[in-house]
């Protein structure tokens, strides 16, 4: 093969800046890899929080259901989320962060496409609790990529950066879906939910090997499957009881059976050699006092738009 060389006195300036360019993107930080797909998919998953909930009175009239459909679409959500987000931090670290959070992606794009096509209020509410399992697998594994990837003096900063970003969703939520109701329609809420899904879960194949923790994790598989019963008996009873009341035997036994599950699931984490939720953290003054606060400020806010969207 004979090398074609350019004349003297000639460079090619402009395919050496165009390879210089392509090798810095390979070449990017993983840091900055890591914060963009991070940040980009715990967005979404925050955002569908407060997103839907415009959208309710439109879902209602449009596949009938009432209120209960409409605390269901809600809650439906944040149950299946609240349930596995205590587990999801140790199967993060049990199997792979990378795999863990491609299958979080796969998980809320599937309950995207579930919920923007379905035709009945059962199959809506089974997508938004598909939704849910997937962002919580999401939200800590977005932690975790951080935490494995960042220095300990810069993990700080970045957390705070990853905070500020997510932050943001709660606030754009009630103006995209007040958009998307007004000019589309509500399934365009779920459809367009699924497109970052698809775009993270092709840059996750961009990150550079997360580095994998230095012991292997142990699932409290007994904690978690205490706590997704306690919180889905409690949440169950709380919304039915509205159109049964509380004499249904329904109501009650699930009333009953989710407390005592709670209470039997903090029983459990005093003595479980690998608990989901170390108790003892709780006697660190500020880790209590930042935990009750979120919660009041969390709970607040959420209570705060879906009653406004609901009565307005």
């Amino acid at each position: 093969m004979i090398a074609i060389q350019p004349p003297p006195g000639i460079v090619l300036t402009a395919p050496a800046r165009r390879v210089g360019t392509l090798t810095k993107w390979r070449d990017a930080a993983p840091t900055s890899r890591v914060m963009v797909v991070a940040t980009m998919v715990s967005m979404v998953a925050f955002l569908d929080v407060t997103v839907v909930n415009l959208a309710l009175p439109a879902t209602a009239r449009d596949l009938g259901g009432g209120l209960c459909l409409q605390q269901w679409v809600v809650d439906g959500y944040l149950l299946a989320q609240a349930a596995m987000i205590l587990p999801g931090g140790s199967i993060s670290d049990l199997f792979g962060r990378l795999p863990v959070i491609r299958f979080g992606l796969v998980a809320f794009g599937t309950g995207s496409v579930l919920a923007a096509t379905a035709p009945s209020p059962v199959l809506l509410i089974a997508g938004r609790v598909v939704q849910g399992l997937g962002a919580a697998f999401l939200v800590p594994g977005s932690l975790a990529l951080i935490n494995s990837t960042f220095d300990r003096a810069d993990r700080p900063a970045a957390i705070g950066s990853w905070t500020a970003w997510t932050g943001t969703a709660f606030a754009l939520g009630p103006l995209l879906g007040g958009l998307a109701v007004d000019f589309l329609s509500w399934r365009w809420i779920y459809a367009l939910s699924a497109v970052p899904m698809v775009i993270g879960f092709a840059l996750t194949f961009w990150l550079f090997p997360i580095p994998q923790p230095a012991q292997r994790a142990r699932l409290d598989v007994a904690g978690a499957a205490l706590s997704a019963v306690g919180l889905a008996g409690t949440v169950y009873a709380l919304i039915e009881s509205r159109d049964h009341g509380w004499a249904d035997p329904r109501v009650a036994t699930s009333l009953v059976i989710g407390v005592a599950t709670l209470l039997v699931f903090v029983a459990w984490q005093r003595r479980a050699p690998h608990p989901l939720v170390p108790l003892s953290l709780f006697s660190i003054r500020n880790f209590a006092g930042a935990s009750v606060t979120s919660a009041f400020v969390y709970g607040a806010g959420a209570m705060g738009v879906l009653a406004i969207s609901l009565y307005t």
